[in-house]
């Protein structure tokens, strides 16, 4: 976990490269030690990671199987985020109408759960979203965001990875 957070600190000083690196290695910790919940964490944010690297098809295939470890496990909260980090990297890969959907699913997603997105979640989805509202008209925004509020997780999900949702 620690080696995982230290990645963090780096990916949210700009020090992707490295953080990229220190992700890698955790993940590879986390598998000897079958430590799945870290491992998820470490997939997910090495995937947000490798999107802005514009290494796409890596980080949904990592998004993808950080997905399926929080459904596996039933992190609720986990899925919400993890749908936070697709909407980002599909924000990188000039999937923009995708994106909204996804932050918007997402965003109903917690608020049906209760929960409160931490800061940094707050700030990911609105980078992803200043990425790509330049990218729409305002209608193609709105109907973006409507339709991903009525999305499922694994509909976004689906989605996301290219998909019909």
């Amino acid at each position: 976990m620690a080696s995982y957070i230290v990645a963090f600190v780096h990916h949210q000083l700009g020090e992707r490269e490295l953080a990229r690196d220190l992700y890698e290695e955790t993940l590879s910790r986390t598998r000897e030690l079958h430590n799945i919940r870290v491992e998820a964490r470490a997939l997910a944010q090495f995937g947000v990671v490798l999107g802005e690297l514009g290494e796409i098809p890596r980080a949904l295939s990592m998004l993808e199987q950080a997905y399926a470890i929080d459904r596996k496990v039933g992190e609720a909260v986990q899925i919400a985020l993890d749908m936070c980090r697709f909407a980002r990297v599909l924000a990188a890969a000039g999937r923009p109408a995708v994106a909204v959907r996804l932050v918007s699913s997402a965003e109903a997603y917690r608020q049906e759960m209760g929960a409160i997105f931490r800061p940094w979640v707050r700030k990911l989805n609105e980078d992803t979203l200043s990425i790509v509202r330049p990218q729409l008209d305002q209608a193609t925004f709105e109907e973006a965001w409507e339709q991903g509020r009525n999305l499922t997780a694994n509909g976004a999900v689906a989605l996301a990875l290219g998909s019909p949702a």
